[in-house]
């Protein structure tokens, strides 16, 4: 099965599945060590435990898309502790950071400077020994259940959201227990799990489950504090089998139980649909396969036109709906041919990574329209925002849902990974997606538009937004600046089929695709 979403989603379950082959060969090293990994936190193995702490200070303070203090990752990690035996306590005032058992002093140490992160992965070392030597219900616990509850804590303190996986969890997601599940995509709210989107064969919403239903409960259970990991094991279950689902929704706020079936499911692919001339691409839900399949369909597409069927005219790409946190930029890829796809940045004056295109055009640069709304998020958000600034693809809808934040698995050697915000995204033209979205050329979200209304007034060379408002970079942190230029096409769900004719119709007129594309 496949559960996608802003955070813990479908992005987070491709990123695992890449990394088989790194954790494959990480287990192969640890089976050859000659003792266990990782060790109990005991003197003799000071230097692991120093190293195991190090590399996770280095990795999260390298990657992270906010500055941090390495520091600040220590403390949280130790107090974490907690989490294992409520008796500890951690103190960190002034200078000094000092754990306790109940009433018992374990260790003192002063604070090195806060850069430092060997100091610090040292000092953080030498507090793990001394209370597993001191406290004999820590020693109850397993050494690497001691390393993974710090990872948690590191994980727990960072700005954005982020989850600790442990090394365990590679093994539930690529062989699960069972083959049975349902699809749907999330996100996360301080009230439990936002339905994004359902199946795209509609079993779901038979079942009762509505797009804006928000799940509380799992089998009676609440979802709350849940990881990622841990919805796609609730879900799980033999094909046939129930599984209850909570949800609020309405307005007043209403509490409803659902039951719904559980299927034998597959990795959804691309879809690819003939309107005359025109193919309409359409990706419920966004994956590697998936991308790579659409690619393959589209070259088959165009090799029967060159074998006697009715030649395309066009693209449609249909991105309404669609949220992934997946590296999805592969489809940009496959329509520009080259070009800038994306640029991250971070906290850091210099860009942290630039993303060209490295594919030849598999589109025949045959001409192009991108539907978006107010439920593109993330990676898709990257692909429109691509395709437009790039002059390759006219952009059809809403703004988009303005997420604008890279989330990547770091791998903590064989310590399990932590998923965690890492960049911003920047469109080609410099403007941060954050908070803003992409703005389209063409706004069907306004109450006026309609198709009688908008291709008249297009073929007057009317009703296209502005590119200065296009291109415009507005601090991430200025709500003011960002609520005025998200009403300039107000983000919203597309529910209705005015994006697509319009971008059937406008296809269908290939002088004024031209024009419309120069504006």
């Amino acid at each position: 099965m496949q559960v996608a979403g802003f955070e813990g989603g479908a992005g987070w379950l491709e990123a695992v599945r890449r990394a088989v082959l790194v954790a494959g060969i990480i287990v192969l090293l640890a089976a050859c060590a000659p003792r266990p990994f990782p060790p109990e936190p005991q003197p003799q193995n000071r230097d692991v435990v120093v190293g195991i702490l190090t590399n996770a200070y280095e990795k999260v303070s390298e990657n992270s898309l906010y500055r941090l203090e390495v520091g600040d990752l220590a403390v949280a990690g130790l107090a974490s502790l907690q989490r294992l035996e409520p008796g500890f306590s951690l103190q960190s005032d002034g200078d000094v950071v000092a754990l306790r058992w109940h009433d018992q002093q374990v260790y003192t140490f002063s604070k090195p400077p806060s850069g430092d992160i060997d100091a610090w992965a040292n000092s953080a070392a030498d507090m793990l020994i001394a209370a597993e030597k001191q406290v004999a219900a820590l020693r109850a616990h397993s050494g690497n259940r001691v390393f993974e509850t710090h990872m948690e804590g590191i994980a727990g303190s960072l700005r954005g959201g982020a989850e600790y996986l442990e090394a365990g969890a590679w093994r539930e997601v690529l062989m699960p227990q069972y083959d049975g599940g349902i699809i749907l995509t999330f996100r996360w709210l301080e009230t439990g799990l936002e339905v994004w989107r359902l199946d795209p064969d509609g079993r779901l919403a038979t079942e009762g489950l509505r797009k804006g239903d928000v799940i509380t409960h799992i089998d009676f259970e609440s979802v709350e504090g849940l990881k990622g990991l841990d919805v796609y094991k609730r879900i799980m279950g033999p094909p046939g089998s129930s599984l209850s689902l909570t949800v609020l929704r309405g307005d007043p706020t209403t509490s409803t139980d659902l039951r719904v079936t559980r299927w034998k499911t597959e990795q959804p692919s691309y879809r690819l649909v003939r309107r005359g001339d025109i193919a309409v691409l359409q990706l419920p839900y966004m994956n590697s396969r998936a991308v790579y399949d659409l690619i393959h369909g589209i070259d088959t597409e165009l090799r029967r036109d060159r074998y006697g069927q009715r030649p395309l005219e066009g693209f449609v790409l249909d991105l309404r709906g669609t949220l992934d946190a997946a590296d999805m930029r592969d489809l940009a890829n496959a329509f520009l041919g080259k070009g800038v796809v994306s640029v991250e940045r971070d906290y850091k004056p210099r860009p942290k990574r630039v993303i060209n295109a490295s594919w030849p055009d598999h589109s025949d640069n045959l001409p192009l329209i991108v539907l978006v709304d107010g439920g593109t998020g993330q990676s898709p958000e990257e692909v429109a925002a691509a395709l437009q600034d790039n002059g390759r693809a006219i952009v059809i809808g809403s703004s988009t849902a303005g997420e604008g934040i890279v989330r990547r698995n770091i791998s903590l050697f064989n310590m399990g990974d932590i998923w965690m915000p890492v960049a911003r995204a920047y469109a080609p033209s410099g403007y941060g997606i954050a908070g803003r979205g992409v703005l389209p050329h063409i706004c069907t979200s306004l109450p006026e538009a309609s198709l009688e209304n908008l291709m008249p007034a297009l073929r007057r060379g009317e009703g296209v937004t502005a590119a200065a408002d296009r291109t415009r970079h507005i601090d991430p942190e200025d709500s003011d600046a960002l609520k005025t230029h998200r009403a300039l096409c107000p983000p919203v769900a597309d529910e209705s089929d005015l994006a697509l004719q319009l971008a059937l119709a406008i296809l269908n007129e290939p002088g004024l695709y031209t024009n419309l594309l120069r504006q």
